[in-house]
């Protein structure tokens, strides 16, 4: 537990640390459109380059990205009838739901699993968050924007999405490791593009956090329903593939995670509530470790 919090604390410390700068006036919330544009045009490309670049692919494994795809798209269907039941207007239900169906495996689930259980740990949860990083740089990147700035134009929603270099980068990654694409200086390079990421994400959103009493009430009840939802799915999908040990316990964990620090990338750009998503992330992240641990210590 102590390893865990040593591990991630740091880096989650950069979302006040960001609010911070910016009320000492080093930064404007209007920073965060130039950053935005780094993060996503640049830095995210890189990291899922590499990521698919080093990814060991086996056929036999193919179980736990579908179950994570399974809970995936069920709890984005289960966000599409609660949008609709709360008569939301369609910018707040697109947040919702690109929240509600993605899942933080790179700065809470892979330390995890790698502290805890080593390179076969790490293995099994990036397997399942394939499903989610494919979902999340194709699908909900399509759905947010469909629902933000480009509106009612679908055709430019299905360009931007096909266009983006993190799907882009996604699908190189698989092409040069089936071909065995080997490159230190490549590999080097990418991994110090890589390694500022996470930082800079976490700035991003503290830069953009403006939280008020008022305006967290509905991110405490979107962390509170998905996380309910996603262990009662995590629990149907592991009855239901007969998941033991290791397996289950990525199950358990990956359904329960909290939406990952680039939605609220998505939802700047797209014009999707952004302070919404901020302050859900705010709250989401440091308690979506403290439920992780609970989970890993006690299940």
């Amino acid at each position: 537990m102590t390893s865990i919090i040593n591990t991630l604390i740091p880096v989650l410390l950069l979302i006040p640390l960001g609010y911070f700068l910016k009320r000492l006036g080093l930064f404007k919330k209007e920073d965060t459109g130039l950053l935005t544009k780094l993060i996503i045009n640049l830095l995210l490309p890189a990291v899922i380059f590499h990521a698919f670049l080093q990814l060991e692919l086996k056929k036999e494994l193919w179980l736990l990205p579908l179950s994570g795809l399974i809970i995936i798209f069920l709890l984005f269907l289960i966000s599409l009838v609660i949008g609709k039941i709360l008569k939301w207007d369609k910018k707040l239900a697109a947040a919702f739901s690109i929240i509600f169906a993605s899942m933080e495996g790179g700065l809470i689930g892979y330390p995890l699993f790698l502290i805890l259980f080593k390179e076969e740990g790490l293995a099994a949860i990036a397997l399942w968050d394939i499903a989610n990083t494919l979902v999340v740089f194709t699908f909900l990147y399509f759905w947010a924007g469909k629902y933000g700035k480009e509106s009612g134009n679908l055709k430019a929603s299905v360009k931007k999405m096909i266009t983006c270099p993190i799907p882009l980068a996604m699908i190189l990654g698989i092409i040069l490791n089936a071909l065995n694409f080997s490159s230190l200086f490549i590999e080097n390079f990418i991994a110090y593009l890589g390694n500022a990421t996470p930082a800079i994400i976490m700035l991003t959103l503290g830069i953009a956090l403006e939280p008020t009493f008022k305006a967290m009430k509905l991110p405490i009840i979107t962390i509170l329903l998905k996380t309910i939802i996603g262990l009662a799915l995590a629990i149907l999908i592991i009855n239901l593939f007969n998941f033991t040990g290791l397996w289950r316990l990525v199950t358990l964990v990956a359904a329960t995670l909290p939406a990952p620090a680039v939605i609220y990338i998505f939802a700047a750009k797209q014009k999707l509530n952004p302070d919404f998503v901020a302050n859900y992330l705010s709250l989401a992240l440091p308690i979506g470790v403290i439920i992780a641990s609970l989970i890993l210590t006690f299940a």
